[in-house]
């Protein structure tokens, strides 16, 4: 478990759900870059 995931239930908050860049961003960027990037 990493930092990220340790805060996220600290604050309940859902490990599935992105709270900084919209999914249409993350999309642009993995394309841009030709990269994927991992989900959690």
């Amino acid at each position: 478990m990493n930092y990220i995931q340790k805060i996220k239930r600290l604050y309940n908050l859902s490990e599935t759900e992105n709270y900084g860049f919209s999914e249409n961003q993350i999309l642009d960027l993995e394309k841009t870059l030709d990269i994927k990037l991992p989900l959690n």
